[in-house]
């Protein structure tokens, strides 16, 4: 079959599919069909709103030219700050940090000698000057307080962030092989690997396996490649982990480790009668 035979063979083809379409409107009134959609939209109610711009339609059509960009419609400025709460409520959702942690803050740090570093490393990396921090020391001298509180601050500006406590992402990302959409355990995955900011919060603690330490090397890996912003607490030296992971905490770009040489928490409050950081 030559080309016009083909062109021919599949105006025919098209005109068969039209011929349903066109006996199904047959006899359809469209003026009736119009003036039922007309008073339809003039009998909806208007939103209450005090807005002078949009009238309460919450999105604006941009004039590009002298004409509007129906295109491009935007959001309306009187709408910015309702949607920045409701962001903000759902990445503490994702954020899943542990309950009863909200006095958890760098206002509620009490910076006590030996501690200076570790805090103004860890604002750095809160308010965007710092890319990775590693924060390593014996428990309870408050490495999780100030990572939560690195979480929260990235929530107050917006920003996603997740808390994870290692042993607890590992069975999450077990569980969900059994999972489904964002219970998945590819979808788990690719967030931790992809959340804005990720806290890795006592790593070292998990039983080791071959399939846990991959998982980690990897999303450890991929967020160094991507230079996307990660913290880690850990009781155990870096030099006590696989090569791949101590060589990324230790030389990324724009990184810092802190050894925290304070004395623990619980002995300064029972010597000063004092409340300590978390963890």
């Amino acid at each position: 079959m030559g080309l016009q035979e083909r062109v021919e063979a599949m105006k025919q083809q098209e005109a068969r599919r039209a011929k349903p379409l066109r006996q199904l409107l047959m006899g359809v009134d469209v003026e009736k069909i119009k003036e039922t959609v007309r008073q339809t939209l003039k009998d909806l109610p208007i939103p209450e709103s005090d807005c002078p711009i949009c009238k309460g339609a919450e999105w604006v059509i941009p004039m590009v030219n002298g004409k509007p960009d129906y295109a491009h419609p935007r959001r309306c400025k009187c709408m910015r700050e309702k949607d920045f709460q409701k962001r903000q409520e759902m990445y503490l959702r994702m954020c899943e940090l542990p309950p009863a942690t909200e006095n958890m803050t760098f206002e509620n740090y009490k910076v006590f000698p030996g501690l200076e570093e570790a805090c103004e490393a860890a604002r750095a990396i809160a308010y965007g000057n710092l890319k990775w921090l590693t924060l390593l020391s014996e428990v309870d001298r408050g490495k999780t307080h100030l990572a939560i509180a690195i979480c929260r601050e990235w929530l107050r500006q917006g920003k996603s962030a997740k808390y994870a406590f290692v042993p607890l992402l590992l069975d999450e990302l077990r569980a969900g092989f059994d999972g489904k959409g964002g219970n998945s355990y590819q979808s788990r995955f690719e967030f931790f690997c992809n959340v804005n900011l990720l806290v890795l919060d006592d790593l070292g603690v998990e039983r080791a396996s071959d399939w846990a330490m991959e998982k980690l090397e990897t999303i450890v890996d991929y967020r160094y490649i991507h230079k996307l912003p990660l913290v880690v607490t850990t009781n155990i030296a870096l030099d006590n982990y696989s090569e791949r992971i101590a060589s990324r905490l230790k030389r990324s770009e724009d990184s810092k480790v802190v050894v925290i040489k304070a004395t623990e928490y619980r002995l300064r409050r029972k010597q000063n009668g004092t409340n300590g950081n978390a963890s």
